[in-house]
Parts: structure tokens; sequence; C-alpha cells
């Protein structure tokens, strides 16, 4: 059975979660290459955005900065990409890259992510990638994005780093001002927000309140961005925020959450009755002043309704991906839900119940069972957002399995595919032999010592990009571990090679200590990123890193 781990894990708001984008391909524009030297705002690097630039920080010490022209109120996403793109090199150097943007005025610090704690209290989910998912620009002008080892005594790798825009609308302004508090410390001095954005800023020891007006039943979401970009503004910590939502009294807490990507909070919860409700943005343990953005989604909780008797899979209801709906059920009962899937299918089962439903009586039990109605299809993730996935195996009719833990409760089931895949051929195991990917394929390594493998074109001097979803949870730090668990026995390794075998790029889910997550990334098992010298084709050999193998060793592969 899947049952919820209750802590103080939080949830992964969906619509951040995906927005999270790879490597370049047709119409992407080139990489730019470093021109030394480039160690300070005054020799940056002119960078457009979406365009990456390129470069190495093999010499211990070594700095490289890139110069980009912004607009205030947009929304700022920058990659990078180094323990992807040579993870055997930044793993042999046990370092890390460290990543700033700096402002208009070459000086100051708007963000900084710091690994090892060498200015302020350190990153402290795991040694990969550390980039910045979402910035609100503040002003017009033109940016310095810096580049350099978090452990400057020591050598680093190559990297590439990729500025962009996140389209989001018009963030609605904390009317509290920066630094300042006292202006929404309350429930009764509280801000009025709509579904959207919300620019704020957390000041240590301070809290905020915005208030929610709720007319029928409904679906709120939050999420809060803010520990992933870093520490802000020179700070001496990163912000570890908290979402906390009260009831319509202002003190009766309905739930609480901490940390749901990496230290990020985020909450999903169904209100049934109408009213004006309360959430509070808080902090958890850390010592940062730092912005944030709130992003605030409401769906109207519309539900398809069960029909008795659906106590066993003959007579389950029907479900289908992006479906909704709702049963009750008392204990000794179970309620059959069936719905129609394919193997490589990428499937997250999100449970509304007494955890995250107002006014339901009890928890709920949930089992996924594979077409034969009996063999219980592994799954992983379910903490906080109460959300199980898992890569289907085969096609066929799957059912859901739902029963009440103590008591008699109401619940809610929502069902959606996250991706698709092309399933591979019986004989794809050598370059003369292998299946195209195109953009997605699903697979098994069905035995130990098997390797599948897959022919994609990529052009030359474009940053590519290649994921693979399998295990039961992320490498790592497990960042996405809302998300991550795949229920699959996999541990993947890719190599990338040219027709003639030539080994361009690789990346492996067990390294010593440097894994291939990313801060805007942090879901696939494994990447890699890899920039070739001409056009392809190219090979993409997927393995178990043990040699392991088995049905149950899935996987989808990812080209981007």
């Amino acid at each position: 059975m899947i049952r919820s781990t209750r802590t103080v894990l939080a949830v992964l708001f969906a619509a951040l979660a995906a927005a999270c984008s790879g490597g370049g391909g047709n119409g992407m524009p080139s990489i730019l290459v470093e021109s030394e030297p480039n160690d300070t705002p005054a020799e940056a690097d002119a960078l457009v955005l979406f365009r990456p630039g390129r470069g190495s920080l093999a010499a211990a010490g070594d700095v490289d900065c890139y110069s980009i022209a912004l607009n205030a109120g947009r929304y700022l996403r920058v990659e990078l990409f180094a323990t992807r793109l040579d993870q055997e090199t930044w793993d042999a150097a046990a370092n890390v890259p460290r990543l700033e943007l700096i402002a208009p005025d070459g000086t100051t610090k708007l963000l900084e992510h710091d690994a090892i704690g060498s200015v302020s209290d350190g990153w402290a989910w795991g040694r990969h990638d550390l980039d910045f998912p979402l910035f609100k620009i503040p002003a017009n002008g033109i940016y310095f994005l810096r580049v350099s080892q978090a452990d400057d005594t020591l050598p680093g790798g190559p990297y590439a780093v990729r500025p962009s825009l996140v389209a989001l609308g018009p963030a609605q302004e904390e009317f509290e001002p920066a630094g300042t508090t006292g202006a929404n410390d309350t429930p009764n001095t509280s801000q009025d927000i709509q579904p959207g954005v919300v620019h704020g800023f957390h000041a240590q020891g301070d809290l905020d309140y915005y208030a929610i007006t709720v007319d029928e039943p409904t679906v709120l979401r939050f999420e809060v961005t803010a520990y992933r970009d870093g520490v802000h503004d020179g700070d001496d910590g990163y912000y570890d925020p908290t979402l906390q939502l009260f009831d319509t009294n202002g003190s009766t807490p309905l739930v609480s959450e901490d940390d749901g990507f990496f230290f990020d909070p985020a909450l999903a919860f169904e209100i049934q009755v109408p009213g004006t409700y309360f959430l509070e943005v808080g902090e958890c343990c850390g010592v940062g002043d730092a912005d944030y953005l709130l992003s605030f989604a409401a769906t109207v909780a519309n539900a398809d309704a069960e029909t008795e008797p659906n106590d066993t899979t003959a007579t389950a209801d029907p479900l289908a991906y992006g479906d909704i709906v709702s049963g009750s059920i008392d204990v000794g009962l179970v309620d059959h839900w069936a719905f129609q899937g394919a193997a490589g299918d990428m499937v997250r089962i999100q449970v509304f119940d007494a955890f995250n439903l107002q006014d339901a009586g009890d928890l709920v039990d949930i089992d996924v069972l594979a077409p034969d109605g009996t063999t219980v299809v592994p799954t992983g993730g379910y903490f906080g957002l109460q959300t199980a996935t898992t890569i289907l195996q085969e096609d066929g009719t799957h059912y859901i399995r739902v029963s009440p833990t103590l008591s008699a409760t109401d619940y809610r089931l929502g069902l959606s595919r996250f991706k698709t895949a092309d399933p591979e051929s019986a004989s794809n195991d050598t370059i003369g032999t292998a299946d195209s990917l195109i953009q997605r394929v699903s697979g098994a390594i069905e035995a130990p010592g098997d390797v599948d493998v897959f022919r994609f074109e990529a052009p030359g001097s474009h940053l590519t990009f290649l994921a693979i979803y399998a295990g039961k949870a992320a490498t790592g730090s497990d960042g996405a571990f809302e998300y991550s668990g795949h229920g699959s026995d996999l541990q993947p390794k890719i190599t990338v090679t040219n027709g003639a075998g030539t080994v361009i790029a690789s990346c492996t889910s067990d390294p010593v200590s440097v894994f291939t997550e990313s801060v805007t990334d942090p879901l696939p098992s494994a990447s890699i990123a890899f920039i070739p010298s001409s056009d392809g084709p190219f090979y993409a050999h997927v393995e178990s890193a043990f040699g392991a193998g088995g049905p149950t060793h899935t996987y989808v592969l990812e080209r981007r």
C-alpha cells in the first residue's frame, strides 16, 4: 500500500516544478564561447536571452563574467550546466560551480549560490548544478552573471550558462515595503490577494499574511520561490520559508508546510466552506533576508462522483487522464477506479483526504494495480502533496484501489499523465539496430548487462540535453522528492557516442559525490548536456549503473 509519510515535508507546486527547460536544438541560438580575460564585469562577454555562454573553470580561482540586458518586471531564469556538462571532471575535482547575479553597478550582489558556505550558511541540498529558477528583475539595465568554482582553491571543469525568461503575469506587490515589518504581520492586517504571483520581501523574524476569499469548493495551491534562488542581496544566509493556511478565524491552522521543492514550501488544500482564509508566509530556521515570489492558483473543485458498487475491478468506475473524481468510503470497504494507460506513461495520482481536504473524516490508502487486477504497480512520491508517481510497464486497463485507514471518509483523486513516451523495440542493443529518439522513449533494462541504444540528431555548436527518469527517488539531494520516485528499480547510466562509437559524454546516477541534478531541473534520475563540434547523428546508450536488470528496471529517456 501507499502510505503518506506525515512529516513537515511540503509539496511541490506542479506548475513551476514542470517549468524547467533543457538543452538547445533546431531554432535555438548557437553557443557563445567565452573570450578571456572575462574575469570582471568590465570585461564581460555579452549574452542575449536564451543564448548559452560556454567556458571553462579548469584553473583554480578562475572567474568568468557575462553581461545581459534585462527589463524591469520580467522573470529571469538562469540555468547553469556544469555537472551535467561534464560530470566526470567535476566529480574528480570534488567541486561544483558557483553562480552570482550582479546588479548593473557591477558590484552589488543580487543573488548568489554558495555550495560550501564560504560567505553564508551555505546550500544544504547536495552537490550539483546550482542555478536560479525565478527572479523578478527590479529595474532596466545591464546585469552580470559571474561563474566560478564553489571552492576556488580547487579546479573545476567546463560549463555553459543560459539566461531566459519565464512567462508569468504581472506580480501583485506586497504592501509592506522591503526591509520593513508591521504592515501585514497578522491576520487582522492581512493583504487581499488574487490568483497569480505575489512579490514580497522577508525580513528575518517577520511574518506576512495574505487573505484569500473562497466562494465555493476550491482547491488552493501555493508555492514560494526564495531558497532556490540563493542568497539575496549579499545577506549572510539563505531564506528558508514556510507556509501555513489558517481557517476563517485566523487562528486555527488547516495545514502547514515547510519543504517541498528543496527548502521552498508549497501546499495544496481543498476548501469546502465559503469564507475568507489566511495564508502565512514565515520562516523555518534560516537567517536570510530575501525577496520571494508566492505563486497562487485556485481551481473550482468539480469532480465526478463514484457509482456504487465499485468494490471490485470488474465494477470499477472509469477514470481518464485529466479527471478529478470523488468518493465516500467506510471501514472494511474498498473503491476501485479504472483507467487506460500505455507502457511508458509517467502517471501521477493526487489524493485529497483528511490531510488536505477540509472536513474529511480520515486518511485513505491507495494502490495502483496492473491490468491483471492483482499485481501492485510500484510507485514513488506521496509526501505532502500526496501524489503517487509511476511509469506504467504495460498497455491496458489499470486500476486504483482506495481504502480508508480507520473510519468513514470522503476523498478525491486527480489523475494526470505527466509525460508520454514511444516504446523501445526488442532488439535495440547496438548502434546498427538503435531506435530513433525524437522526443521521448520508454524501455526497460530487462537483464543484467543489457544496454538499450537510441539514435538522435543534434546540431553542432548547440547545447543538447538528455534526461532519464527511473529509480524510486531522485539521486543526490532529491530536491523534488514529491515527484521524483517513478516506481522503477533502475539506477541509470547514459553514454553518448558518435557513429564510430567514440564516447562524447556520459553521466551516472552513482558518482562519487557530484550529481547531475539542478535547482531548475531536479526531477530526472540522471541528466547529460553536451555541445557537439559537428552535426549528428549521435547515440544514447542506456544501462544500469550497477550492471543490474529485470522487468521492473523501467525508464523514460527524454531529448530536449
